[in-house]
């Protein structure tokens, strides 16, 4: 192969100048491309949001105007309106269930606790009596294993341990602890009592969940009951204020909410 020998200066000079416009016009589409699907991107939300009603996830009453420019008066139902429609679908049993941390202590007692049970079914009290009885609960830990403080409403409260008596003199099987469950604000209500296997609220699994004497598994049990879940839809209803002839009210709707009752020992055959 003959060698021809360095290239002329002006002949480098070009092919550099190329080459930076090459690259300079590939990353230069590059951004253009870029900013074509952000474009992209905003419009299409643009237009999801044009076509989403006007009171969109919303959260608490307010006014909003349309497209159009009228006021419209969003309503969010209230607690009391939301606890009326859960009685009409399903009912509302406050020892198992409860809408604010006041009613959780007023209501939600220790499952392992017969003292502290018997005490309250004696006295048969409510209010700040009732209060002092469970704070007195919460603050000595009286049943046996993990106790958190009063401070805490939501998690683990109280446990009994494999192999301790409980409450009516027999032997636990199984961990079960005492557990208040917090929903998303999306649901009502969002305080639920309670009884799960373990300390997180998961299904014992072997090996830590034999039992029996290894011829048995702890099992999570639970029952259902209406709850009232957020959606994004809303109906029409008369306006509550004159200053707007158009008003919506959001629609909460029932959905089945497992509740965890007990930490049951199944045996293997």
């Amino acid at each position: 192969m003959k060698f021809l020998g360095p290239l002329p200066l002006p002949t480098l000079s070009l092919l550099l100048v190329i080459t930076v416009v090459h690259s300079w016009f590939y990353k230069r589409a590059d951004v253009i491309e870029e900013s074509k699907e952000r474009q992209l991107r905003e419009t299409s939300r643009l237009r999801q949001l044009s076509q989403a009603h006007p009171c969109y996830n919303i959260t608490a009453n307010k006014t909003v105007t349309s497209p159009e420019g009228e006021k419209i008066l969003c309503l969010v139902p209230s607690e009391e309106e939301l606890l009326q429609s859960l009685k009409e679908t399903g009912g509302f049993n406050r020892h198992y269930v409860a809408t604010t941390a006041e009613e959780v202590k007023n209501n939600f007692e220790d499952p392992f606790n017969p003292i502290v049970q018997s005490q309250v079914s004696r006295l048969n009290v409510t209010g700040r009596r009732r209060r002092y009885v469970l704070d007195l609960n919460y603050k000595t830990g009286t049943s046996s294993g993990t106790s958190k403080k009063r401070s805490q409403i939501a998690g683990l409260r109280s446990c009994v341990s494999l192999g301790e008596r409980n409450s009516m003199g027999l032997l636990q099987l199984c961990q079960e602890c005492w557990w208040v469950t917090l929903l998303p604000e999306n649901k009502f209500p969002r305080y639920i009592n309670e009884r799960i296997c373990g300390q997180d609220g998961t299904t014992v699994t072997p090996p830590i969940g034999f039992c029996n004497s290894g011829n048995g598994q702890c099992v999570q049990r639970s029952v259902t009951q209406d709850f009232l879940v957020r959606t994004n839809r809303y109906e029409r209803v008369p306006s509550p204020d004159s200053r707007y002839s158009v008003a919506y009210k959001q629609v909460w709707e029932p959905f089945a909410q497992p509740i965890r009752s007990c930490c049951q020992c199944q045996n293997f055959s």
